[in-house]
């Protein structure tokens, strides 16, 4: 089972071309009894996502987790090795939104999978996700160590590849949730914002947290980094 993954490191040495590498990788788990791959690396920035699935289902899948948590990345952050897992799983610890993801995949035939996490900086993970119709193709042994050396080369190969996910529509703040973030980027507390705009305290924190909400941060610092990355402060 695991020569499959010899494969693909042997693949990622000597293709150069990251849309070339994509069709390799997509005939390799093919060949292993996988229909689809998908490798995705998510951070503040956006998410670099390389996928052989059907366009429609990659529009879907950041429709529904632009507002909610993937399933698969929750259970992947938990195990932190190989692991297979089954729609009916996933469904147990997924979102209402999730679900109707879950559910289209079910339809598609991503029954089934093998899901392959590392930790890269920062608190983030890079994860390689097989799926299939097949259950006992997810279920056949692993080599632990070449799956990790695989997701570990993907994450090389494409760390520099530009971001999507949560740029893919403009972002704006309001006027005065880009002051208030501004000034949090300054070092100023809150209360000093309160003073130095002129508003109450408990304003200052409502525009805060939208900015925060916005920008889809999870901490006014992620926030500030982002909105500084993308010029809105």
């Amino acid at each position: 089972m695991s020569s499959w993954l010899q494969s693909i490191i042997d693949r990622v040495a000597i293709t150069k071309n990251p849309d070339q590498l994509s069709e390799e990788l997509a005939q390799v788990v093919q060949q292993a009894g996988f229909e689809y791959f998908t490798y995705m690396h998510s951070s503040s920035h956006g998410a670099n996502f390389v996928t052989n699935t059907p366009p429609d289902w990659q529009t879907l899948y950041f429709d529904i987790t632009a507002s909610c948590v993937d399933p698969m990345i929750a259970l992947a952050r938990g195990r932190m090795s190989v692991f297979s897992w089954d729609i009916p799983t996933l469904r147990q610890i997924a979102s209402r939104s999730a679900r109707l993801l879950l559910d289209d995949a079910h339809r598609r035939g991503m029954r089934f999978g093998l899901t392959i996490p590392i930790e890269t900086g920062f608190g983030h993970i890079a994860v390689l996700i097989l799926t299939s119709a097949n259950q006992a193709i997810s279920l056949k042994p692993v080599d632990e160590v070449k799956a990790a050396t695989v997701v570990a080369l993907l994450y090389a190969r494409y760390q520099d590849r530009p971001a999507i996910g949560h740029d893919r529509e403009p972002v704006s703040l309001m006027p005065m949730q880009a002051v208030c973030l501004r000034w949090s980027a300054e070092g100023k507390t809150m209360r000093d914002a309160a003073m130095l705009e002129g508003l109450s305290l408990s304003t200052v924190a409502f525009h805060l947290t939208n900015a925060r909400r916005t920008l889809g941060a999870a901490s006014i610092a992620q926030a500030i980094a982002i909105a500084t990355r993308l010029q809105l402060i």
